[in-house]
């Protein structure tokens, strides 16, 4: 293998590496023989290729794929922590490094590997879902003080606690409209075969497999597939049923609008102890926010200010210090916001 210039290279080569375009999708996969038409696309996305030489061989399929996978998770993580998905709302500043760290030696791992590779191939919300879900996780956990080998084995569950939706059809899940009971039914399964197929790696714990099985349960025993209550749903589960709520309500879907992160924090505030184990809730609320200290915010009648405190202890209702106003001049003026007093004004977005 050697690495060359793009312009250095000529029809013929034989990539040895994929070719990765800005949003991080695979544009040539290693084994592909380049021609002129590639050389020419490829001038305006990267500098160097990398490419085979004589008694060299091109990564196997596998490996390619797995290396596909990592790359993606990363960058979705990239995403995450600059705030370009839920981190704009997620403390993470302090737990950055060990949760990075813990998923890129998640992602190599070659018993997780395959099941993700499926959850990339198969949808692209399902992928971006998981991730998402895992660091929400992580970042309750750590809160709660898990050691490293707890954190890893909450980690493995995290990630793959929705790989029983591999196995609904696609019809299904891809479906734009509501589900019909039957179909509702069907979506439901994915937990036990979720939990099925993670049994079935010996090299996957059943407390990370639980994650799979359990986290639709609700602490009222009102969740699926069995109706646990409280303390009979694993803890890994518990911390899995916040995490993916909030990050499936938050989440813009071909089908629905993102619903407010105010909103959603408000609602997973209001249900612990009723759908959600208070005791997480309580850990989950010190690094989820709806509203930031210190963000800049634009109001409904399109002012623009920073928040300076808040008025209830989920903090849903800020206190915003106003910077701008709607013509973009200069004021100073503090509001409250409680939209549900006064739903005349309400944060619009966090900017």
């Amino acid at each position: 293998m050697r690495r060359i210039l793009i312009e250095n290279a000529i029809p013929g080569l034989k990539l040895v590496q994929p070719v990765f375009g800005t949003d991080g999708q695979t544009i040539l996969s290693a084994g592909t023989e380049i021609t002129e038409f590639h050389i020419k696309r490829l001038q305006e996305i990267v500098r160097h290729i990398y490419v085979e030489e004589a008694g060299t061989e091109v990564i196997e399929d596998t490996d390619r794929s797995a290396q596909d996978v990592r790359f993606n998770v990363l960058l979705e993580a990239y995403n995450i922590v600059n705030g370009i998905s839920v981190g704009k709302h997620v403390d993470i500043f302090k737990e950055k490094e060990q949760v990075l760290v813990l998923l890129d030696e998640l992602c190599q791992r070659k018993d997780i590997q395959p099941v993700f590779i499926a959850l990339r191939n198969y949808n692209d919300y399902l992928f971006e879902h998981s991730i998402n879900v895992f660091f929400i996780s992580m970042l309750i956990a750590i809160d709660m003080e898990f050691d490293r080998s707890r954190l890893r084995e909450l980690g493995v569950g995290s990630l793959l606690h929705d790989t029983g939706m591999l196995q609904i059809p696609a019809a299904i899940v891809n479906k734009p409209g509501k589900l019909t009971i039957e179909e509702t039914r069907e979506v439901k399964k994915h937990t036990e075969l979720g939990y099925e197929l993670l049994r079935q790696n010996p090299d996957i714990s059943l407390m990370a497999a639980n994650c799979a099985w359990q986290h639709h349960e609700r602490f009222d025993g009102s969740g699926y597939p069995r109706g646990l209550r409280e303390k009979e749903i694993h803890e890994f589960a518990r911390i899995v049923a916040v995490a993916d709520v909030y990050t499936a309500m938050t989440a813009k879907t071909p089908y629905r609008k993102a619903i407010p992160v105010y909103d959603t924090v408000a609602l997973i505030a209001k249900t612990a102890g009723v759908y959600f184990d208070h005791e997480i809730v309580t850990h989950f609320m010190k690094k989820v926010v709806a509203f930031p200290l210190g963000a800049n915010v634009r109001l409904n009648n399109r002012q623009i200010g920073v928040v300076i405190d808040h008025l209830d202890e989920a903090k849903t209702k800020p206190v915003v210090r106003l910077t701008l106003d709607e013509n973009n001049q200069t004021i100073s003026r503090v509001v409250r916001i409680n939209y549900h007093n006064s739903p005349e004004l309400y944060v619009a977005e966090v900017i």
